[in-house]
């Protein structure tokens, strides 16, 4: 059972640094397809709660979320990867 685990605690280690590597490079992908949308001229749709944060402070302040959530999930995931070894 403590084979187990061991097993899963490293997988986890292991998924906060890829889930951290997603959100930097989903932030960058939803800027530029923002950017292209209002350059475009059409409205910007998306779910409720980014509508809200989007409304507020533009494609900038969705950015600013996702990097901000992925750096901290990619460092949180270094180090924790550090402690294993």
């Amino acid at each position: 059972m403590a084979k187990i685990e061991n097993a899963l605690e490293k997988q986890n280690k292991f998924w906060v640094f890829i889930v951290g590597i997603v959100l930097i490079i989903g932030g960058i992908y939803f800027f530029f397809d923002m950017k292209t949308t209002e350059e475009a001229g059409l409205p910007v749709r998306m779910k409720k709660v980014f509508q809200i944060v989007y409304d507020f402070g533009g494609k900038y302040a969705i950015l600013a979320i996702f990097e901000g959530l992925g750096l901290f999930a990619l460092i949180s995931g270094i180090q924790q990867l550090r402690n294993k070894l």
